[in-house]
């Protein structure tokens, strides 16, 4: 018997995000700052793709509402801790509808959510770090190449940056830039084996979209994945996963 995707079929709130996407998003991220958005042809199309984003700033969500198609869903946190006010910070669920999961915990729900969307040829977001602490690269969170392996879809890297300072740039009258980099898509990929093993894998795995953000981002972004070690060691500052009490 075939699997009921209906809960997350591939174009549900269309309403809504238009209006999110095209309306708010436009007069809010397009007249607060210039959006540079390189690669767009490099999003596969009518095939499933987990699209990996890193995470400098809250505001990274807006911009990826602008750069993905409006049918996108996107893998959230259920607290979202940085943003400046809780209108902000549940803003995601009632204008877009995400698929929620509670930071450094693990879910079946995420999980059999991500197969029905991939399973339609969807296309699946996630922030790879799993929050915005910090300005740099910090090290990945497993559950974004376990969705990748149990899915066999392909990995599309995007990177963003410069978000982080366009409120300072407002304090002086001007809009910031903001710079979207969508790299090709990589994968699939595979994780045989059982226990330790297969973790190492996956941590591999997780390790190479990393490197392939690194690529696309300044060098003083590059965090704990930079080539210069006092530019590690610093990244090495914030490194640490704020919910690591937490059992993933």
């Amino acid at each position: 018997m075939s699997k009921d995707y209906s809960q997350f079929r591939k174009y549900r709130n269309p309403l809504r995000r238009w209006f999110t996407k095209y309306v708010l998003g436009t007069l809010t991220i397009r007249l607060g700052c210039r959006v540079e958005i390189n690669g767009r042809e490099n999003i596969p199309k009518d095939e499933p793709v987990l699209v990996v984003f890193n995470h400098f700033h809250f505001a990274d969500s807006g911009i990826a509402v602008i750069t993905l198609p409006w049918y996108t869903e996107y893998i959230a946190g259920t607290e979202r801790p940085t943003a400046p006010n809780p209108l902000i910070a549940n803003a995601p669920d009632f204008m877009w509808g995400t698929i929620n999961v509670k930071r450094g915990t693990s879910s079946r729900y995420v999980f059999e959510a991500s197969e029905a969307v991939l399973a339609q040829n969807g296309i699946l977001a996630i922030f790879i770090e799993g929050g915005a602490w910090a300005d740099v690269l910090r090290p990945p969170r497993p559950g974004t190449s376990l969705i990748a392996v149990r899915n066999r879809c392909k990995i599309v890297p995007v990177a963003i940056h410069g978000m982080e300072t366009v409120f300072q740039f407002w304090k002086t009258g001007r809009r910031g830039k903001v710079t979207v980099n969508i790299g090709e898509a990589v994968g699939p990929f595979e994780a045989n084996g059982r226990g330790k093993a297969r973790r190492q894998q996956l941590d591999q795995i997780a390790d190479d979209v990393m490197l392939e953000l690194k690529a696309m981002l300044p060098e003083r972004h590059h965090g704990v994945y930079s080539d210069d070690p006092e530019m590690r060691a610093e990244a090495q500052k914030v490194a640490d996963y704020p919910w690591e009490t937490k059992t993933e």
